[in-house]
């Protein structure tokens, strides 16, 4: 009798490591990454380039907002916004995931502020939800 209720004990046991297994190889799927490097372009109001510790330049897109293009009205200030704020600067990116364009879509970060909020607040990028 005792066999019987160990049986269905181990059987639970080998479920449970199997479905761990699974999940830790999903994992790197939804994995974010953390990157610093110092910005060396502002394309937009709302895309950078950095340099990366390891030298390789990096095109990032700031999550969480939009800002008008070049071409468009207050491209240019929303360019310069983002340049003033960050070009020349070391800064944090939080990326969960690369973009249609093969940009990294992350959280930039520089020192404690969040650059895409202040964008907002500048009035020169809104909220989007990619």
């Amino acid at each position: 009798m005792l066999s019987l209720f160990h049986q269905p004990l181990r059987l639970h046991v080998r479920l449970i490591a199997a479905s761990l297994k699974l999940c830790l190889l999903a994992l790197p799927a939804f994995a974010t990454q953390m990157i610093s490097g110092k910005v060396i372009a502002v394309a937009d109001g709302d895309t950078l380039t950095i340099i990366d510790d390891r030298s390789q330049q990096r095109k990032i897109r700031i999550s969480g907002i939009d800002a008008p293009e070049s071409s468009q009205a207050f491209g240019d200030k929303a360019k310069k916004s983002l340049s003033d704020l960050v070009f020349g600067e070391t800064i944090a990116v939080v990326s969960s995931k690369t973009d249609r364009y093969g940009r990294l879509v992350g959280k930039v970060a520089l020192d404690d502020r969040d650059i895409g909020l202040e964008q907002i607040r500048r009035g020169l990028a809104w909220f989007f939800r990619q």
